[in-house]
Formats: C-alpha cells, sequence, structure tokens
C-alpha cells in the first residue's frame, strides 16, 4: 500500500527496484486471453429445435442394426457383387442417417438449413481477479466444430477485436484446446501475429487424430495385439466402445489361441477396404465428410487418401466442398510446422501442452501400439516427440546416445519420451494420465504459469517441469499434478478419467461399431457352425 510520508515512498521505491520479488504478486495476467474449445457444441436449427447433444446412439439401436442387418452383409460378404454390397449399404445408411445425419451440412460444407451452435456467449463480460488481472479462461470462444476452420477464425478476429476494444488491450493470449487449435493455426495462416501475445495448445489435433486418418483414408488396421491391449485397458478409461472390446471376447472366444486369433484378424482385415470402398466412404458423404472442421483432423500424410477414397466419382458433386477442403490442406494443414516457427520469429510466444498414459488409440490404427492420449498418438500431438511403443520404454542404447548429446535433460523420468525432437523442445509439456477428454482446472492452472510469465517459461524452471502426473479425480477433489521423478515413474497408473461430453472419437465410433458388431456377429457365426 503507498504510504503518503515521502520518506517511506522512496524507500519502498527503492525496495521495489532492488528486490522486486517482494511485489504483490498479481492473480492473473495483464493480457486478456481467449480459449478456444474443441469440438462437442449442441447445435440448433433456427426455431431452436436442438439436433445435436453429443447423445450416445439410442438405447438398442446397434443390437436392432445388427438383426435387421446381418443378412444382407452376410449375402454382401458370400457375394461380392454390386448388387450385394448396394443392398446391404441402403439397409445399413437407412437406419444409419436418420441417427446421425441431422445435424450434417449439405454437400457445398454449408449448413443450409440454418443450424448453429448458441452465440449466446458472443456477449459475455471479461474474467477477472478481484485485483483486476485477468482469468486463464478470460473470454471462452465456442465454435461450430463443423465448419470451415477459416470461416471459425473469420469469427475469431472479430471476436479478438472486440476484446481489443472492451478491455483496451494492445493484444490477447489464446489458447486451443482440441479442434480449437486447428482453428488458430487458420488464424495465424489468414491475420498473422500482430494481435497475439502468447498461443498455448492443448491436446492438439491439428497434427492429425490417428483414428480419424484412418477411417477417413481407409488406411484401417486390425491387429490381434492391439485389440487385446485395448480390451485389457479399457476398463481404465471409462470409453463406450463397447462394441470393440465384445469384439475382442467373441474373437478370443472363436479362436482360443494367439495363432488363431491373429488368423482371424487376418480374415476381418481382408474385409477392410471392401467395407471401407461400399459402406465407409457413402456414409462419410452423407454425414461428417461434408464437415470441413471434422477433415481437419485428418492428418496430413492421410489427406489425400482420404479425398480420393471419399470423393473419387463426385468432385463435380462436392467442388465447392473440396475447395474448402483444399485451402485448408494448402494453407494449414501441410504447413502446420512452419506457422508455428514464423510465429515464433515474429514474438509470439507459443507452448504446447501434451497428454499421455496407460491409454491405447483406437485399434484400427497404424498407429496403434503407439503411446498417446487414447485418442492422438503422442510423437503427433507433442510434434515430434520420440516415443516408447506402448508398454515399454526407449532403449539403453537410446538413452544412451542422449546422454552424450547432451539431450537426456529432455528424456521423461519414465523413459518413455524424449522432448528434444519436439518442433519446440523448451515450451511443449507432457502430462501423464489424463486422457485427452479430461480437462481438470489443475492442468488448466499450470498452463496458466506460461502466460502468467509472458510467455517467458521454459521447461527447465522449478516451477514447471516437464514432464507431470495427474491422478485422481476431479469430481471427488481427490486429483493432483505432481513432477514426474524417477521415485514415482516406476508405480503410475492411469488417473480416474471422467468424460465431459461427447466428441469427434465417438462419431468414428458411430460408424465403427456397427461394422464392427457385424463382424462380432459374423465371427459367431463361423464358431457355431
Amino acid at each position: 500500500m503507498k504510504k503518503t510520508i515521502a520518506w517511506i515512498l522512496c524507500v519502498l521505491l527503492a525496495l521495489t527496484l532492488a528486490v522486486p520479488a517482494f511485489a504483490a504478486e498479481k492473480q492473473g495476467t495483464d493480457v486478456p486471453t481467449v480459449y478456444l474449445q474443441g469440438q462437442g457444441e449442441h447445435i440448433y436449427l433456427p426455431d431452436g429445435t436442438k439436433i445435436y447433444d453429443g447423445g450416445d446412439l439410442p438405447d438398442g439401436f446397434l443390437a436392432d442394426a445388427v438383426k435387421e442387418c446381418m443378412p444382407s452383409f452376410l449375402d454382401a460378404v458370400r457375394n461380392d457383387d454390386a448388387e450385394s454390397w448396394a443392398a446391404y449399404r441402403e439397409k445399413l445408411l437407412g437406419m444409419l442417417l436418420p441417427v446421425i445425419g441431422g445435424w450434417a451440412l449439405n454437400k457445398d460444407g454449408e449448413a443450409s438449413d440454418g443450424s448453429h451452435i448458441d452465440m449466446s456467449w458472443w456477449n459475455q463480460g471479461p474474467g477477472k481477479f478481484g485485483d483486476g488481472s485477468y482469468r486463464f479462461r478470460t473470454y471462452n470462444f465456442y465454435q461450430d466444430w463443423r465448419v470451415d476452420p477459416f470461416e471459425t477464425a473469420r469469427l475469431l478476429n472479430t471476436f479478438i477485436q472486440k476484446v481489443k476494444s472492451e478491455t483496451g488491450a494492445p493484444k490477447v493470449n489464446l489458447v486451443g484446446r482440441c479442434e480449437g487449435a486447428n482453428v488458430i493455426l487458420a488464424y495465424l495462416a489468414e491475420y498473422g501475429y500482430d494481435d497475439v501475445k502468447c498461443v498455448e495448445i492443448y491436446v492438439q489435433s491439428a497434427s492429425g487424430v490417428d483414428g480419424m486418418s484412418a477411417l477417413f483414408s481407409g488406411r484401417m488396421q486390425l491387429d490381434a495385439t492391439a485389440l487385446r491391449r485395448f480390451k485389457e485397458t479399457s476398463d481404465l478409461i471409462r470409453i463406450e466402445d463397447q462394441a470393440l472390446v465384445e469384439l475382442i471376447d467373441a474373437a478370443l472366444e472363436f479362436t482360443g489361441d494367439t495363432m488363431l486369433l491373429d488368423a482371424g484378424m487376418l480374415g476381418l482385415q481382408a474385409l477392410i477396404p471392401k467395407v471401407y470402398k461400399e459402406v465407409v466412404v457413402y456414409a462419410l458423404r452423407e454425414t461428417y465428410g461434408r464437415m470441413p472442421g471434422i477433415w481437419s483432423l485428418v492428418g496430413a500424410d492421410y489427406y489425400q487418401d482420404a479425398r480420393k477414397g471419399v470423393f473419387k466419382g463426385y468432385e463435380d458433386e462436392y467442388a465447392k466442398l473440396l475447395e474448402k477442403l483444399d485451402n485448408y490442406d494448402v494453407k494449414v494443414r501441410q504447413r502446420v510446422e512452419d506457422i508455428i516457427l514464423d510465429a515464433v520469429a515474429h514474438g509470439v510466444k507459443i507452448a504446447n501442452y501434451s497428454k499421455y498414459g496407460n491409454y491405447q488409440v483406437t485399434p484400427i490404427c497404424e498407429t496403434n501400439n503407439e503411446i498417446g492420449d487414447n485418442s492422438v498418438s503422442l510423437k503427433f500431438e507433442s510434434m515430434g516427440a520420440t516415443t516408447a511403443k506402448f508398454g515399454d520404454t526407449l532403449s539403453d542404447s537410446y538413452l544412451e546416445k542422449a546422454k552424450k548429446n547432451g539431450t537426456d535433460q529432455y528424456i521423461s523420468p519414465d523413459k518413455m519420451v524424449d522432448a528434444s525432437t519436439c518442433l519446440l523442445p523448451d515450451t511443449t509439456w507432457f502430462i501423464y494420465g489424463s486422457d485427452h477428454r479430461d480437462f481438470p482446472e489443475l492442468i488448466h492452472a499450470f498452463m496458466f504459469k506460461f502466460l502468467k510469465a509472458d510467455g517467458n517459461l521454459k521447461v527447465n524452471d522449478d516451477s514447471a517441469p516437464q514432464f507431470m502426473v495427474y491422478a485422481g479425480s476431479e469430481t471427488d477433489h481427490t486429483d493432483t499434478l505432481v513432477p514426474m521423478k524417477e521415485e514415482n515413474a516406476a508405480t503410475l497408473e492411469s488417473g480416474n478419467v471422467v468424460f465431459k461430453n461427447i466428441n469427434w472419437k465417438d462419431m468414428v465410433m458411430r460408424f465403427f461399431k456397427s461394422i464392427l458388431n457385424f463382424f462380432k456377429s459374423f465371427l459367431l457365426k463361423r464358431s457355431a457352425a
């Protein structure tokens, strides 16, 4: 508190200049932060009718689908002719589309029915602490996750100008979660860096989401080891992929041993290209394949295969949509690293926060043996970390080489991650034990440190170690976030994950659950025979 006596003021000023740490620390930042949500916002028609609420498939839907469509599916597999596959496709899509197609965009990738998210948040006031400094989530920016990221970036630019006008701040911080990071990159590519102080990307999906890349491109891979591993770890993360677990149970029951299961998976794998060509691409063209926002989750190495697979022969019909998809591919997907490095060169401070743990990505992916956060492989999410395979550690020879190179400071105490190969090794943090869809406030508080330091925090700072461990449950207030050390690395366990909403992974499963249920029934029929 300021004093009225001149000499006391002089003494306080001198002490403050000499020892800044004695000054009262602000609770927040001087720069307002815009927090971009990921996928999952509810979708409404102009009359207020909610057409997407993130919910599950209707009770009994999968059982009914299997019962109704199994005969035509078996006919298609047995006959393998165009007529049989068309009959199966018509039956299946006739059941799927009324359930999952109601919130699709038109063939141009536009909401021609006027559907939208709730925009009441646009007029929110800034979140502040009592001392007037800004909270971590000063403003929340919600997006229509279906639409072109560049359209959302245009709205973000308008919102940023609104925030600057309201607060008088010359710049803002941006935090992008999952698909929100894709929008931030589109914004930086389109509008530059002048209005941005710091950027934090959190479980980012701009480098691709494993399951989405596999489904859209048709590069799906069923692996017996991955399926078993998924079954063993699924109870730890409370996901809704029960059809996968049921498939594994059926396959194990049918085969009885590892060699037979491997052979059974080879048989199922042989059906994948046909199911993709005859069923999946048709369903995508009617639903999620019309959504540029969802397409932004397809990785750079998968996009051309996905584009060709989904739209071959339909290029003219979907020309305007393809223009949007190709624009994002050229300006963002293929330039993710360039955009980030250019932003850093222009003075923007950028941090990346990635997660991993005892999580298996959806076991339909080529990356099914990679560690990750259950939805995205860590090597993608971290933008380049070198990681051990699931259930393993980096080799002794690799660790010895890192020690000789002086990069061993970037090796995780559990010896599963080398962060030195990341795009931003000094500002990439890792949280073990928190799933992709879990966003506890403890992690937000940890991320806030970077913004409070005006982006000048590094991973070698004692207050923010590069590797952290999340455990417990936010719901019952038992969660903790502590530095990973050699002492606790040997006994790490996955946190108790509570999913906040349904997102794109569940969308993938809406397609694939049905297909896998057919496979399950197919296996059981063969077993009975």
